[in-house]
């Protein structure tokens, strides 16, 4: 592998040359579309040895740098928006083995990357860097043994971002999570997935409190509307799923029981705003089945509903007397008294 991956840059940095400062550290920008799992696969920098040999890494100027990562002001946002962090980390570090802004190539794919930073006697990143990689990922923050660990911040090329806890390369522990500005996630991550209990806000006004599994909704959770409507209960795959409790403040109706795939499904009660409940069997968000239904007034109604229409035989009770009435899709076909 020769020397000329330099992508344009011929002008290589000497041991004099200027290391970045802390304001650099923190005008960094890039973004990339990595979105899959996040996997450092770099091989070790032996830093005496290697800078000297033709291998295909190459010293760069910090200008260069710059115009690879400078590009971007959406993430210069987000850098931005975590500055006080950042800093923190850069302030929590000796820099007594800082490594010069430097080109290199993965080896596993033979992709160009970037790296400024801390290094180990092994020549491994490891202490705070910056890394550029896969079309201009950035990531900003701790790296041991060449892997992201400690605390980091990650910013894809679509303006993702990525701010927590990492262990050998994934995002483990406590987390903040940006998606193109329509999804704001903080809370816990498992093999950079979400997992765990955390608050979910969508650019709507919408919020989810709950756990998390695989990076989908699962277990239990509260799910809130802009209009005040939520879903309280059990969650599988992003789905209401199992027990739960849906409410429509504005309408003043409850419903508790059982879903299924997001709907209303199984058995249930619904409460109404005038007072009225119906208890009985739900199939697709309708009453279906076998139910009753009670009325403000006390009269009930004990028979069996299609597609939310009272449909078959049912007994009404009113006033004492009891009714054995039959429907057909909603109308009254016979009715009798039976007490």
């Amino acid at each position: 592998m020769g020397n000329n991956t330099n992508c344009g840059c011929t002008e290589n940095i000497n041991e004099d040359s200027e290391l970045l400062t802390e304001n650099d550290f923190f005008i960094f920008s890039k973004r990339s579309k990595r979105n899959d799992k996040i996997n450092l696969s770099l091989f070790s920098l032996l830093k005496d040895k290697m800078l000297q040999s033709n291998i295909g890494i190459n010293s760069i100027t910090k200008e260069y740098l710059h115009d690879l990562i400078d590009q971007n002001p959406k993430a210069n946002s987000i850098i931005e928006s975590y500055s006080s962090q950042l800093r923190s980390l850069y302030n929590s570090s000796t820099h007594e083995n800082y490594l010069p802004p430097l080109q290199f190539i993965n080896q596993n794919d033979n992709s160009i990357e970037y790296y400024e930073g801390e290094y180990n006697n092994k020549g491994e990143f490891n202490g705070i860097g910056i890394h550029l990689f896969d079309k201009n990922c950035i990531y900003i923050g701790q790296f041991q043994n060449d892997q992201y660990n400690g605390k980091g911040l990650l910013i894809s090329n679509e303006g993702n971002s990525l701010f927590g806890d990492f262990v050998q390369g994934e995002c483990k522990g406590n987390a903040h999570l940006i998606i193109d500005g329509q999804l704001d996630y903080e809370g816990q991550f498992e093999n950079n997935q979400k997992k765990g209990f955390g608050i979910e806000k969508y650019v709507d006004g919408s919020v989810y409190e709950g756990n998390f599994v695989n990076g989908e909704k699962c277990g239990n959770g509260k799910y809130t509307f802009p209009n005040g409507e939520y879903y309280e209960g059990n969650f599988k795959d992003d789905l209401y799923e199992g027990e739960g409790v849906y409410e429509w403040p504005e309408e003043g109706r409850r419903y508790q029981g059982q879903f299924h795939l997001g709907n209303i499904e199984g058995n249930g009660t619904s409460q109404y705003s005038d007072g009225s409940v119906y208890k009985g069997h739900y199939v697709g968000g309708v009453k279906q089945g076998e139910g009753t239904y009670t009325w403000n007034n006390g009269q009930t109604f004990v028979g069996n509903w299609l597609n939310n229409e009272l449909h078959g035989n049912g007994i009404l009770t009113a006033d004492g007397n009891k009714y054995e009435i039959i429907y057909r899709f909603g109308k009254i076909i016979s009715s009798r008294n039976i007490q």
